[in-house]
């Protein structure tokens, strides 16, 4: 488009007529309902369900004060088979009741300095 062409677009074109102030902003508002700006805002659940959790976690922190799973006592560890990779003679495993540990006993094992342990 030359400048030509552009200037006789805007000589043909007037200013709108001058509008009461009412009818304009009765006409904008009739608009703005057409366009809503805000979406209802979705009510969470957490508030419907933040009572029940709290009896729910309630009643399973108490069931776990009250009666406690086993038989209240820790049981130490303790070693059942064990596999041993270095040459050997012979391998002890002894469970104390009373001090409640394990002695780990491996005969004649050569380490890798040439020495015997036992």
């Amino acid at each position: 488009m030359k400048q030509s062409d552009i200037e006789r677009a805007l000589s043909r074109m007037t200013t709108p007529p001058a509008r009461d102030r009412e009818d304009f902003w009765s006409d904008f508002r009739a608009r703005a309902r057409l366009h809503p700006q805000w979406h209802p805002v979705r009510e969470s659940a957490l508030p419907r369900l933040a009572p029940w959790l709290a009896f729910v976690c309630t009643v399973l922190v108490a069931a776990l004060v009250l009666f406690p799973f086993g038989n209240g006592e820790s049981k130490a560890s303790e070693v059942l088979s064990v596999d041993i990779l270095a040459q050997h003679s012979g391998v002890m495993i002894m469970n104390e009741e009373a001090s409640q540990g394990t002695i780990l006993w491996v005969c004649d094992m050569e380490t890798e300095t040439g020495g015997d342990s036992t």
